[in-house]
């Protein structure tokens, strides 16, 4: 089983260098993989810190079991030398407690403690190379799963990766430039848009500029023509006024004239009457209902306040229609009235002015039935 160095008391593995030939046929696996991995983080270095991260655990998996390995093989030169040092002072005791046994039967003897303990000394390293073996049997097996899974996310990234340099590529080629063509073609028509809307909108606001300017002047015309005619109106109103004034000024003095000579006709007709039909008591009778009617006259502005018109119309018929007179001036002749009128007839007078007199006459010859209604100064029977 094992061969043992009588210069150097060395046991030599005969497996060993199987195992140094799996090492390198490990190492020329990870070589091959660190390549791919090396030729794959060129092509994408998004997987760099993730490789780098798996190397660096196999790497610690590899000192590890290499520390392992160094322990278990520090563990049993320790062994051997213990074996070694046994021996040799198992030879030596055996020499000085035996010196006198047979060279024959103590060499048997040793050579057959020795074979049990090469062979326990066999079966703990055949234990031990079993369990090496199954320990690196399980860390391939972890290290090529970790390496398939690898390989397989690294394919399945190159293979997203590709869809997505085929999609962006699609982009690029197709939707981009389609898409800017668009975009170009909306810009050309929305600038042709707006030019054509500012266009519209400066003919409208000239338009509306224009026509507000023809409102302005439209209005200020009209505003000028009815300046104009307010200004001839007032100019028409006051000469107008003036001329009213005037003639109502003129018609008034003529009124005032007439008024004076009538008023005197009148009480010279009065007088006349009285001093042929009446006594000396009935004429100083008379005289003192005349004053009594004149200051009546005087005190009533009623007359004044008649249309210009309507005195001028009243002094003009005043010859041929006695009942157009006020009642203040009919007061003073409604003797001669009732002298000369018929039985039973009876005066009107208009409801414009202050004083109105009914005169009923009941009898031709009696003078003293007057009635004076408005002006008791004026009753010929109040004056005595």
């Amino acid at each position: 089983m094992h061969k043992r160095d009588s210069n150097q008391n060395i046991y030599k593995f005969p497996d060993s260098g199987l195992q140094e030939d799996r090492f390198n046929r490990l190492n020329q696996r990870l070589n091959s993989i660190h390549t791919g991995f090396d030729i794959v983080n060129d092509k994408n270095p998004k997987f760099v810190k993730h490789l780098n991260e798996i190397e660096s655990r196999i790497s610690d998996i590899n000192n590890e079991l290499n520390a392992k390995y160094q322990t278990e093989i520090r563990h049993i030169d320790h062994l051997r030398g213990l074996i070694i040092n046994d021996t040799d002072g198992y030879d030596d005791f055996t020499n000085e407690r035996t010196p006198n046994t047979n060279s024959n039967n103590f060499n048997a003897l040793m050579a057959s403690s020795i074979s049990q303990a090469e062979s326990r000394l066999n079966q703990i390293l055949e234990n031990e190379i079993l369990n090496r073996k199954n320990l690196e049997c399980r860390l391939i097996d972890i290290i090529n799963d970790r390496i398939d899974h690898l390989q397989s996310e690294i394919t399945r990234r190159d293979t997203e990766r590709e869809e997505l340099d085929a999609c962006v590529k699609r982009f690029v080629d197709f939707d981009i430039p389609r898409l800017s063509d668009a975009i170009r073609n909306e810009i050309d028509k929305c600038q042709s848009s707006e030019s054509e809307l500012l266009k519209k909108i400066e003919v409208e606001f000239t338009r509306l500029h224009e026509m507000i300017e023809d409102e302005i002047k439209a209005r200020q015309q009209s505003i000028d023509a009815l300046l104009d005619l307010m200004e001839n109106l007032v100019q028409q109103i006051t000469l107008d006024a003036r001329n009213d004034r005037s003639d109502r000024q003129a018609s008034e003095d003529v009124l005032m004239k007439l008024l004076e000579e009538t008023l005197t006709r009148i009480q010279a007709a009065t007088q006349s009457l009285y001093k042929e039909d009446n006594s000396l008591d009935n004429s100083s009778i008379n005289s003192k209902y005349f004053t009594n009617c004149m200051n009546a006259s005087q005190n009533n502005s009623s007359l004044f306040n008649v249309p210009m018109q309507d005195n001028i119309n009243t002094i003009s018929n005043i010859s041929t229609s006695p009942s157009s007179l006020p009642s203040n001036i009919m007061n003073s002749v409604n003797l001669s009235h009732s002298l000369s009128s018929n039985k039973n007839s009876s005066y009107s007078l208009p409801l414009s002015y202050s004083k109105q007199l009914s005169i009923n006459l009941s009898d031709q010859n009696n003078a003293n039935n007057l009635s004076y209604p408005h002006c008791n100064s004026c009753n010929p029977a109040n004056m005595t």
